[in-house]
């Protein structure tokens, strides 16, 4: 066997470009000739490594997340499920169903979205779940890409690795496929900065794909695909395409005022484009902002509401209740003004360490806080948990209000539910509360327009998961 793959290999190197067209053309027959299913069902698991949404940022753990999709394309009918793995133990489990004229996904666990049914576009999602999962499999991303006549192709043979490289002929497209010739595989995608490299391929009768893929973002690993399943389909179980019991359509989802005071001292900003809340105290002429997070374009929005509000205050603080990327990105906008940020240790060397501060963070001011530590009328706790390495909430004393973000991801009210699982994040969030004896009538989120949870909705929903009250 070795001698006949060195005979080949001196074939291909001596017979030059009229062979590597032979090459090309042979590729483009032999994917032709796949047939790949037009109804399957794939089963993948997708891990990414986001360093500034990982427990640890100096330490990035993955982040994953497990799907199952059927596609029935006779009927035009498909079904995905979705876990996402967050660290804490928040698993968000959603399900998508497509059948007829309907659309509509729903939280098969209740965790964010309580038993509410949202209503989705038919032809763009039916269209983005055929597309996008069968794209998983690399025979079906050259089997497209190879769907094009010889002479629109640019392509180059490396006799030492017997790969063949293929790009269109378009000076605007500079994908490069990257093959094996023994036998023929897609091994590598590269579009710019992002590298797609195939392992461990599989044969399933005349369609072999790669069970295992890599990405890779400027050399650097993005994120890791594991294909557990894949086969042809004949259609979908009816009783996954049914609507579920116990839920019902969504509706307006509150009729909140965006700007309103819920205490002696506190007032809320709801961002309904953002679905994200900012708290802010005012004691005499002072405030702080509890959350910046998202973009600078809410934070100028905030900044601009309190400015309209109290003309003649002065913003001291801003808050911030843990270092991922989407509770800080709104910090700029605060630093511009020279605002102070309250933040641990951890979350202050998160916010030196992330990128997109690098050319601004010596302007940054901080106030380091300790857990438990009280300033301007606030007092901040900080309980371990498996969602972020140091995370805290604000307590506001004088209103009895709690600030937290990512503790809690509870449906919003009117549609308050409780969900069928406590994360692990959340219960020691409730678990510090009842060991500090914390007199606490409301807990804001940072997350949803609408989550101003009461107390004694919070004592519930932990009895029921852990058949006692942790005082």
């Amino acid at each position: 066997m070795r001698t006949t793959a060195l005979i080949t290999l001196i074939f291909l190197t001596n017979c030059g470009s009229n062979n590597n067209e032979t090459i090309v053309s042979q590729l483009i027959t032999h994917y032709k000739n796949i047939q790949l299913p037009a109804s399957y069902a794939i089963a993948f698991d997708a891990t990414y490594f986001t360093k500034y949404q990982s427990y640890d940022y100096n330490d990035v753990n993955g982040t994953t997340f497990s799907y199952v999709t059927e596609i029935d394309d006779d009927n035009k009918y498909a079904y995905n499920r979705r876990i996402s793995n967050m660290g804490g133990g928040f698993a968000f489990d959603y399900i998508t169903v497509i059948v007829g004229s309907e659309a509509f996904e729903y939280s098969f666990n209740k965790l964010w979205s309580g038993n509410i049914i949202d209503s989705i576009n038919v032809e763009e999602n039916y269209a983005f779940f055929k597309k996008d999962r069968v794209n998983r499999l690399n025979s079906a991303r050259a089997k497209a890409f190879l769907d094009t006549p010889l002479d629109s192709l640019q392509y180059e043979f490396d006799s030492n690795k017997d790969e063949i490289s293929i790009r269109k002929a378009s000076q605007k497209d500079t994908v490069q496929f990257i093959f094996s010739l023994q036998p023929m595989r897609l091994k590598k995608i590269i579009e710019g900065n992002r590298t797609t490299i195939y392992k461990k391929f599989k044969p399933e009768g005349e369609l072999s794909y790669a069970t295992e893929f890599d990405e890779l973002i400027d050399n650097e690993l993005g994120s890791t695909h594991v294909i557990t399943h894949f086969e042809a389909l004949e259609k979908i179980d009816s009783e996954k395409l049914q609507l579920p019991e116990g839920y019902t359509f969504s509706k307006k989802e509150n009729n909140d005022e965006a700007f309103s005071k819920i205490g002696d001292i506190s007032y809320i900003i709801r961002d309904d484009r953002t679905r994200r809340n900012i708290l802010f105290t005012k004691i005499d002429d002072q405030i702080t902002v509890l959350g910046a997070p998202d973009s600078n374009e809410l934070s100028e929005r905030v900044l601009s509401i309190i400015d309209n509000e109290f003309p003649n205050a002065k913003i001291s603080h801003v808050y911030v209740t843990h270092m991922h990327s989407d509770h800080i990105m709104g910090l700029e906008e605060y630093v511009i003004r020279g605002i102070t940020i309250v933040a641990d240790q951890f979350t202050m060397e998160g916010i030196k360490d992330y990128e997109p501060f690098q050319q601004s963070i010596a302007t940054f001011k901080f106030k380091k806080i300790e857990d438990r530590a009280i300033l301007n009328g606030i007092q901040y706790h900080y309980p371990k948990n498996g969602h972020c390495k140091s995370q805290g909430f604000a307590y506001v004393i004088a209103d009895q209000i709690i600030y937290q973000g990512d503790f809690m991801q509870l449906s919003p009210k009117p549609n308050l539910i409780a969900s069928t699982i406590i994360p692990e994040a959340t219960s020691s969030f409730i678990e510090r509360i009842y060991q500090e004896d914390l007199a606490v009538n409301t807990i804001v989120g940072q997350h949803q327009i609408g989550s101003e949870i009461p107390m004694a909705f919070i004592n519930q929903y932990y009895q029921m998961h852990k058949g006692k009250n942790a005082k």
